[in-house]
Protein backbone atom coordinates (compact mmCIF):
# COMPACT_ATOMS: atom_id res chain seq x y z
CA UNK A 1 0.00 0.00 0.00
CA UNK A 2 1.47 3.29 -0.54
CA UNK A 3 2.21 5.53 1.72
CA UNK A 4 2.64 9.49 1.63
CA UNK A 5 5.91 11.28 2.91
CA UNK A 6 6.57 15.01 3.79
CA UNK A 7 10.38 15.43 3.86
CA UNK A 8 11.71 18.06 5.70
CA UNK A 9 14.85 19.65 5.40
CA UNK A 10 17.25 21.04 8.50
CA UNK A 11 19.69 24.59 8.83
CA UNK A 12 21.39 25.05 5.89
CA UNK A 13 19.52 23.14 3.18
CA UNK A 14 16.73 23.33 1.05
CA UNK A 15 14.07 20.63 -0.56
CA UNK A 16 16.87 19.61 -2.82
CA UNK A 17 18.52 17.98 -0.42
CA UNK A 18 15.78 15.18 -0.55
CA UNK A 19 16.11 14.65 -4.71
CA UNK A 20 17.72 11.24 -4.43
CA UNK A 21 15.42 9.93 -1.49
CA UNK A 22 12.33 11.40 -3.59
CA UNK A 23 13.19 9.65 -6.60
CA UNK A 24 13.39 6.51 -4.27
CA UNK A 25 10.45 6.60 -2.89
CA UNK A 26 8.27 7.30 -5.74
CA UNK A 27 9.87 4.70 -7.92
CA UNK A 28 8.46 2.75 -5.05
CA UNK A 29 4.67 4.02 -6.04
CA UNK A 30 4.90 6.23 -3.01
CA UNK A 31 3.54 9.63 -3.24
CA UNK A 32 6.09 12.43 -1.43
CA UNK A 33 6.44 16.53 -1.63
CA UNK A 34 9.70 17.80 -0.11
CA UNK A 35 9.47 21.76 0.64
CA UNK A 36 11.60 24.73 1.34
CA UNK A 37 11.04 26.48 4.50
CA UNK A 38 10.74 29.67 4.74
CA UNK A 39 14.14 31.60 4.62
CA UNK A 40 15.41 28.34 2.86
CA UNK A 41 15.86 27.03 -0.78
CA UNK A 42 13.17 28.83 -2.87
CA UNK A 43 12.02 30.64 -0.26
CA UNK A 44 15.43 32.41 0.76
CA UNK A 45 13.78 35.80 0.38
CA UNK A 46 11.92 34.98 2.93
CA UNK A 47 14.24 35.07 5.53
CA UNK A 48 12.90 37.50 8.04
CA UNK A 49 9.85 35.47 8.30
CA UNK A 50 11.90 32.31 9.32
CA UNK A 51 10.64 30.82 12.47
CA UNK A 52 9.32 27.74 14.29
CA UNK A 53 5.54 29.02 13.94
CA UNK A 54 6.29 29.60 10.26
CA UNK A 55 8.16 26.37 9.92
CA UNK A 56 5.00 24.53 11.20
CA UNK A 57 2.85 26.95 9.12
CA UNK A 58 4.72 25.35 5.91
CA UNK A 59 4.47 22.24 7.02
CA UNK A 60 0.79 22.45 7.71
CA UNK A 61 0.31 24.58 4.16
CA UNK A 62 2.50 21.79 2.18
CA UNK A 63 0.38 18.95 3.37
CA UNK A 64 -3.10 20.49 2.65
CA UNK A 65 -1.35 21.54 -1.05
CA UNK A 66 -0.77 18.16 -1.49
CA UNK A 67 -4.05 16.64 -0.49
CA UNK A 68 -2.19 14.59 2.41
CA UNK A 69 -3.76 13.25 5.18
CA UNK A 70 -1.61 10.88 6.49
CA UNK A 71 1.67 11.43 5.98
CA UNK A 72 4.99 10.18 7.70
CA UNK A 73 6.78 13.49 7.93
CA UNK A 74 10.66 12.69 7.90
CA UNK A 75 13.16 15.60 8.83
CA UNK A 76 17.02 15.70 7.56
CA UNK A 77 18.21 17.47 10.79
CA UNK A 78 20.53 16.88 13.53
CA UNK A 79 18.77 17.27 17.04
CA UNK A 80 20.46 16.23 20.20
CA UNK A 81 22.24 13.65 18.67
CA UNK A 82 19.55 12.05 16.14
CA UNK A 83 19.87 12.07 12.54
CA UNK A 84 17.27 12.70 10.21
CA UNK A 85 18.32 10.42 8.03
CA UNK A 86 17.31 7.38 10.78
CA UNK A 87 14.43 9.27 11.09
CA UNK A 88 13.60 8.74 6.71
CA UNK A 89 15.13 5.12 7.45
CA UNK A 90 13.27 4.03 10.06
CA UNK A 91 9.87 5.66 8.61
CA UNK A 92 10.86 4.08 4.86
CA UNK A 93 11.44 0.72 6.46
CA UNK A 94 8.36 0.46 8.46
CA UNK A 95 6.72 1.07 5.12
CA UNK A 96 8.42 -1.02 3.14
CA UNK A 97 10.75 -3.06 4.72
CA UNK A 98 14.15 -1.73 2.96
CA UNK A 99 15.43 1.99 3.44
CA UNK A 100 16.72 3.91 0.31
CA UNK A 101 18.01 6.33 2.17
Amino acid sequence: MPKEFLLVHGACHGAWCWEEVVGRLRARGHRVAALDLPGHGQRASEVRRASIASYAAAVADALAAEGMSRAIVATRARRRGRDGWATCRGAIRASRGRSPC
